[in-house]
């Protein structure tokens, strides 16, 4: 059975020439913003897993502040009616601070992945991880060459959306 999911092309416009420099992207679509302050950092997940994920209605973060994780630890679900996807933290670092705000509206991740729908805030232990997580050039590139080789992608008749159907 197929499964079909409706996503804007908008939620996945990267409009920041700032972030492209200081925000990295992993595999499993999570984003890492390194802050001004040089070793903190702002995770959350990316604006095409949101879109794909669909409307949330469920978060749960699973982190304590001065807890220390480790790259690909998992600090929280995210679900809709539809999925639900686990996140991980894409590098190692002790968390200092918790969006609560999104446990309480997960409608925020929805409108804004990238900016107020923020999960955690952590001190980075090593850069390192960091660089070699994806440039915002690169993960464009990773999902177009994703969706392409696993989707079946066409056009809709709402607005700028697209419908993807997962086979």
């Amino acid at each position: 059975m197929n499964k079909i999911i409706i996503y804007s092309r908008k939620n996945i416009v990267f409009s920041s020439h700032l972030r492209f420099f200081c925000t990295r992207y992993s595999k499993s679509h999570e984003w890492v913003r390194m802050l001004e302050k040089g070793n903190l950092a702002t995770i959350g997940i990316s604006s095409f897993s949101s879109s794909f994920i669909g409307k949330l209605d469920t978060v749960k973060l699973e982190t304590e502040v001065n807890s220390h994780y480790k790259s690909n630890d998992p600090i929280g679900i995210v679900g809709s009616i539809n999925s639900i996807k686990e996140v991980h933290t894409p590098i190692s670092g002790k968390c200092i601070e918790m969006n609560h705000e999104i446990v309480k509206e997960p409608n925020l991740i929805d409108e804004s992945p990238e900016r107020k729908g923020w999960l955690i805030k952590i001190e980075v232990d090593d850069h390192k991880t960091f660089n070699k997580l994806m440039t915002r050039e690169q993960y464009q590139k990773y999902l177009n060459d994703e969706v392409g080789g696993n989707f079946i992608t066409s056009k809709n008749n709402i607005g700028d959306s697209e419908t993807i159907i997962l086979g």
